[in-house]
């Protein structure tokens, strides 16, 4: 490394904003609207194995506790339908929002974040949690920061990815944000999920 720059991999050099976005915009719409049947597999049987996972960890203990041992296979169930029906709306959203909103995701997931650190819910001597006073329902903002990050970060080397051998004014920039989620995840303390936030 010298004279200001840095020296980055071939595919990360590849990473040019001519190329990143033509290629996006010349995808025909059934590639952009229609995921790869074998992730759709894959998903599937994951989804299916902690259903299963969870029906057999818990079944003794709900009908313990409640009286009834497909208790939180039903919950789990419940919460799987609407995570794929999540799914399903949010991939049929043009990329061209995503990358009008990512800054905008960004901000609010770091601030968030914040909050938690102040005004959070503290489990097992962890504050990681919000309690959504509307409905009786925590969310773990955390999972949004990672989203909100991923989409940030492709926003950017959408437009800057020709820039990335330049330290300051390309390297520089999405690894100080990538750092800083990090440390508020490392903060609450959510170690797993910032190393997962870095690795990625």
């Amino acid at each position: 490394m010298g004279g200001g720059t840095l020296m980055v991999p071939t595919w990360l050099a590849d990473l040019r904003t001519g190329y990143s976005l033509h290629h996006a915009r010349t995808m025909p719409a059934r590639r952009l609207y229609h995921p790869d049947p074998w992730l759709i597999a894959a998903v599937g049987a994951l989804l299916a194995l902690g259903v299963a996972m969870v029906f057999n960890a818990s079944y003794f203990f709900a009908q313990e506790h409640y009286n009834d041992p497909f208790y939180f296979f039903r919950r789990h169930v419940a919460y799987v339908v609407l995570a794929v029906a999540g799914a399903f709306v949010v991939a049929r959203i043009p990329w061209t929002v995503w990358e009008r909103w990512a800054g905008v995701m960004l901000l609010g997931a770091l601030a968030v974040l914040a909050f938690v650190l102040v005004g959070g819910t503290s489990e097992g001597g962890a504050r990681r949690w919000v309690s959504l006073k509307f409905v009786p329902l925590t969310v773990q903002p955390s999972e949004f920061a990672k989203t909100a990050l991923v989409v940030y970060l492709a926003r950017y080397l959408a437009h800057r990815g020709d820039k990335l051998h330049w330290w300051w004014g390309g390297f520089l920039p999405p690894v100080f944000v990538s750092g800083l989620v990090a440390a508020l995840l490392y903060k609450q303390p959510d170690f797993g999920t910032a190393v997962i936030l870095l690795a990625t």
